[in-house]
């Protein structure tokens, strides 16, 4: 190599290194687009508008959220998987969106490779409820009930291969008892006619309000630990479930080759966000309980999910239309 080109060479390296941390400087310098791959007024899309806001206050810089709903959450994530990794196009993201979907749908890319991990905004406590017409007080009077009467209670959720239909199986897997399974576009829908009576049974984070309210009875958490707005009501594990290990979770991710220095300053930004009081609160009070996570340990609940839906789905046969 000629004198001329070793220095050129030198250059080069030297302007390679050096810009790595000049990237962390000044990232961000411009808008983030936030995109949400649900309609607007969801759970997900509430959740990012808070951290949104903190984000942007934060950065000094718009965090702009943008919906984009559609094929089971992929039409936004596909956006984001194939966007310029560079910290400026983030995804709101469920663990539906990347452990039980790609069970389900034949995908564009590959959610295990195609994005990294940047929060656990937040653990959703679900929950299965009755029509309050439904024989049995509690979770095992409630089974006792439907194994004496074989397809004759419907479940309804949101949808094939919605996280509700992945309970419902699973609750059938588990306890031997046979529910039909009544999709609908969408969780309200089914939430109101298991009010009225069309549908008995429903698993889902949005029974809160209504088993509140006197119109559905909840029979049990469907989380590991008991939910704060109902302290009294036993975790599906309490009332005699075994092996229930489905959970649903609402999290940030970006394009998998964003730069590592960028990553690791939104993973710690959005962990301090998750543990301001007044973040915390409003968290609670969507039904969620935030978690402050590493990236590499947002990674390893993705990968036990991913694994978990696949054998769910897999024992029970589940189809997304």
């Amino acid at each position: 190599m000629t004198p001329t080109k070793a220095l050129g060479a030198a250059v080069l390296s030297a302007l390679l290194a050096l810009s790595a941390p000049a990237a962390a400087d000044t990232y961000p310098s411009k808008p983030i687009r936030y995109v949400v791959p649900f309609p607007p007024g969801a759970t997900s899309d509430n959740v990012s508008r808070i951290l949104a806001q903190r984000l942007s206050e934060i950065t000094g810089q718009p965090v702009v959220v943008e919906n984009k709903p559609g094929a089971g959450t992929a039409l936004g994530a596909e956006l984001v998987a194939k966007a310029e990794p560079d910290g400026y196009t983030l995804l709101n993201v469920t663990n539906a969106t990347l452990a039980a979907i790609p069970h389900l749908v034949k995908l564009s890319y590959d959610p295990e490779t195609a994005f990294v991990p940047l929060a656990l905004s937040g653990d959703s406590y679900s929950y299965i409820a009755v029509n309050p017409e439904v024989p049995g007080k509690d979770l095992k009077e409630f089974i006792a009930y439907a194994q004496k009467n074989p397809g004759k209670l419907n479940f309804g959720t949101a949808g094939n291969g919605s996280l509700g239909h992945i309970y419902g199986e699973l609750l059938k897997l588990r306890t031997g008892i046979d529910l039909v399974h009544v999709p609908y576009k969408g969780s309200a829908a089914a939430l109101n006619d298991a009010v009225t009576g069309q549908v008995q049974v429903v698993l889902d984070p949005a029974a809160l309000p209504l088993a509140k309210a006197g119109k559905l009875r909840a029979l049990a958490t469907l989380n590991a630990q008991r939910s704060p707005a109902l302290p009294d009501l036993p975790t599906i594990h309490e009332a005699g479930v075994p092996n229930w290990n489905a959970r649903l979770w609402f999290g940030v991710a970006a394009p998998a080759k964003t730069p590592p220095e960028v990553v690791a300053f939104l993973n710690a930004t959005f962990n301090k966000i998750l543990a301001e009081p007044e973040t915390v609160e409003k968290l609670r009070a969507l039904n969620l309980e935030p978690r402050r996570l590493s990236v590499d340990e947002i990674r390893a609940v993705v990968r036990e999910d991913f694994a978990t839906f696949g054998e769910i789905i897999k024992a029970a046969n589940i189809k997304s239309e």
